[in-house]
C-alpha cells in the first residue's frame, strides 16, 4: 500500500503528465506542416489541349495564414495524374486534394468526356462529391489566375458567384454526387453553370487579375510543361457568370442553353421557386400597351404521363403565385401607384399563360432537336406506364421525345 502510494503521489503523479504531455506534443512540433509537405489544392481546373491534359491546381500559399492567398501551379501530360505529378516535383511536395471543393472543366475536355479526369480525382484522389463543378470558356492559365485572385483580393468563393444559378435556374447544388446521378441515369444526362473569363466588363461581370504564362522552368513567376507557379500580370479581366448553362449527356458536353434559354428552362425545375416573368404589349383596364414584371413567389409543377392506344401524352401543368413587380409604360400611369391593389386582370393572367406555354414549348422543340430530355419524361412514364413505355422505348429509341404529345396547361394566383 505505501508503495502504490509512493508512486502515486502528487508530485509524482505530475511527473507522468509532463512525460506524456512531451510524447504526444515534440512529435507534431518537430514535424513538418501539411503545407511544408503538400500543396493544399482548393480548386482544381482541367482542360485538354492537342491530345495532352492540361490542369491549373488553384493552391493555397505557404505561410498565407489568416489572410489566405492562393497561387496557381500549371501541369500538362497525358492524364490528370501525370499532369498533377508533374506539378509536384517541380514543386518538391505532393499534390493534396482533400481540401479540393470546387473542379472545372474547360471547353475542349468537355466536348470529349469529363468521366476519365472526374473519376480518378473522385477515386484516387479523394475529392469529394459535395465539391462543385462546373464548366469554363477561357485559357486555363488566365481563367485559374482570375479565380485565384478573386478568392485572395475579392474574398470571394465560387460558391457565392453561383448563388443565382442555385436558387433559380438548376435549383440544386451542382456537385459531383449530383452529376455522378444523373450520367448513371438510364438517361445519363446533367447540368453545370458554367462561367466565362472576359476581357471586357459587361457591367455585371466581377473584376479579377489574370496572368499571362512565362516559359521555361517551374521557379517563381514561371511556368513550363513540367509544372510551375504562375503570377498574375496585373491584366484586368473578368469572371462573369450569366446563366448559361451546360448540358451533359454520357459525360460530353451536348448543348448550352444562353441566359434567355436557361430563364425559360427553370420553368420545369420543380425546386425552382423564385423568379420573374416579363410579358409585353399589355392592355387592359390598368395599362396601356404596357411592359409588366412580375415576381414569381411560389410554383408547383405536376406532371402526367398515359397511352391512349399506341400513342404516348405528356401533360405539364403549372401552377404560378406572381405579384406584379415593374411596370414599363410611355405614360405614366397613376393608378398603378394605388398600394395593395390586384392588377392580375384576365388579360394580364393570359398575356402570362401565353408567354409561360411559348417558352416551354421552345424548350420541348430544343430537347426533342438535341435529344435530352429536361422535363422528367423519361422518368414519370418510366415509373406510371412502366410496360407500355418499354415497347414505345423499343420502337423509337432517343427519338422518343419527338412521338410524345405534349401539352401544357398554366394557372395564374395573385401573391396578394
Amino acid at each position: 500500500m505505501k508503495v502504490l502510494k509512493s508512486l502515486f503521489s502528487p508530485r509524482k503523479l505530475l511527473i507522468y503528465l509532463c512525460i506524456i504531455i512531451f510524447i504526444f506534443t515534440v512529435p507534431q512540433i518537430t514535424h513538418p506542416s501539411m503545407s511544408e509537405r503538400e500543396a493544399i489544392v482548393t480548386m482544381l481546373c482541367v482542360d485538354s489541349k492537342d491530345d495532352k491534359i492540361q490542369i491549373a491546381a488553384i493552391a493555397l500559399a505557404p505561410g498565407s495564414g489568416k489572410d489566405a492567398s492562393y497561387k496557381v501551379y500549371l501541369g500538362e501530360g497525358s492524364t490528370v495524374g501525370e499532369a498533377s505529378n508533374s506539378i509536384g516535383v517541380a514543386l518538391g511536395k505532393a499534390m493534396g486534394y482533400a481540401q479540393c471543393d470546387v473542379v472545372a472543366f474547360g471547353e475542349e475536355i468537355s466536348k470529349n468526356s469529363i468521366m476519365a479526369p472526374l473519376d480518378y480525382l473522385t477515386r484516387t484522389r479523394k475529392v469529394s462529391g459535395t465539391a462543385i463543378i462546373i464548366n469554363f470558356e477561357g485559357e486555363i492559365d488566365k481563367f485559374a489566375q482570375g479565380i485565384a485572385s478573386l478568392y485572395t483580393d475579392k474574398k470571394l468563393h465560387i460558391e457565392d458567384i453561383l448563388t443565382y444559378d442555385k436558387r433559380f435556374i438548376i435549383s440544386k447544388e451542382c456537385n459531383i454526387n449530383s452529376f455522378y446521378r444523373g450520367y448513371y441515369s438510364d438517361i445519363a444526362q446533367g447540368m453545370m453553370p458554367k462561367l466565362s473569363l472576359e476581357t471586357e466588363s459587361t457591367g455585371n461581370a466581377i473584376e479579377v487579375q489574370a496572368g499571362d504564362s512565362g516559359s521555361g522552368g517551374g521557379s517563381e513567376g514561371e511556368s513550363g510543361s513540367g509544372g510551375g507557379n504562375l503570377q498574375s500580370s496585373g491584366q484586368k479581366q473578368y469572371i462573369l457568370n450569366d446563366g448559361t448553362t451546360c448540358i451533359f449527356k454520357n459525360g460530353k458536353k451536348v448543348y448550352e442553353f444562353s441566359p434567355a434559354e436557361a430563364n425559360k428552362l427553370r420553368l420545369f425545375l420543380v425546386r425552382s421557386q423564385s423568379g420573374i416573368i416579363t410579358v409585353d404589349n399589355v392592355t387592359d383596364s390598368t395599362f396601356s400597351n404596357a411592359t409588366v414584371v412580375l415576381n414569381l413567389t411560389k410554383k408547383d409543377v405536376q406532371f402526367n404521363a398515359k397511352f391512349e392506344g399506341d400513342k404516348a401524352k405528356f401533360k405539364i401543368v403549372i401552377d404560378l403565385d406572381v405579384i406584379v413587380d415593374e411596370v414599363k409604360e410611355d405614360e405614366p400611369n397613376d393608378r398603378f401607384l394605388k398600394r395593395n391593389k390586384e392588377f392580375l386582370s384576365e388579360e394580364l393572367i393570359n398575356k402570362i399563360k401565353e408567354k409561360t406555354i411559348s417558352d416551354c414549348f421552345d424548350i420541348i422543340s430544343t430537347c426533342r432537336e438535341q435529344k435530352f430530355d429536361l422535363m422528367q419524361t423519361y422518368e414519370t412514364f418510366y415509373r406510371y406506364k412502366h410496360k407500355q413505355f418499354k415497347e414505345f422505348l423499343n420502337k423509337y429509341g432517343d427519338d422518343y421525345l419527338n412521338h410524345i404529345d405534349f401539352s401544357v396547361e398554366v394557372k395564374v394566383n395573385s401573391s396578394y
